[in-house]
């Protein structure tokens, strides 16, 4: 079980968002209805998560949003692997920090979580708060675009 913000993306998410159903998975079943009533599949899902603001029209909340979202791309970070983020970081200009990522074995979930909470361990070596940021918002571009 892989968990990123207490959510399990250890699954595969290629067969997960054929059902709606999964929300029940994230204690979010009670917009299972409407998901199943709208139709909406994961291409639909990755449009509405773009823009937020269209998953009002389900009643969702704010929390619920981010909780989603979460959900949605933790499963895409799932599939990457150290070796995979280490290409990542040569090809957006992070190659320096490769062989600190390497040493920690840094996955596609961990980079996610390390992103999301900006907190870079000191071994890393990421003290630019430019780095960091730049990081962040590259990594999180990155992920969106696998899906």
């Amino acid at each position: 079980m892989i968990i990123v913000d207490d959510v399990d993306v250890g699954k595969g998410f290629e067969d997960i968002y054929q059902n709606p159903l999964w929300l029940h998975s994230i204690d979010m079943g009670k917009y299972t209805e409407v998901f199943q009533e709208k139709d909406i599949d994961e291409e639909i899902l990755l449009e509405l998560l773009k823009d937020p603001e269209d998953l009002n029209e389900f009643g969702m909340s704010d929390n619920d949003k981010e909780k989603l979202k979460r959900q949605f791309y933790g499963r895409a970070a799932s599939a990457m692997t150290t070796g995979e983020v280490l290409e990542w970081l040569k090809k957006n200009g992070f190659e320096k920090y490769s062989q600190s990522f390497e040493k920690a074995n840094i996955n596609g979930v961990r980079l996610l979580e390390l992103v999301n909470d900006m907190h870079f361990p000191e071994e890393l070596g990421v003290h630019s708060g430019v780095d960091r940021k730049s990081l962040k918002t590259k990594f999180q571009k990155h992920i969106r675009s696998l899906k």
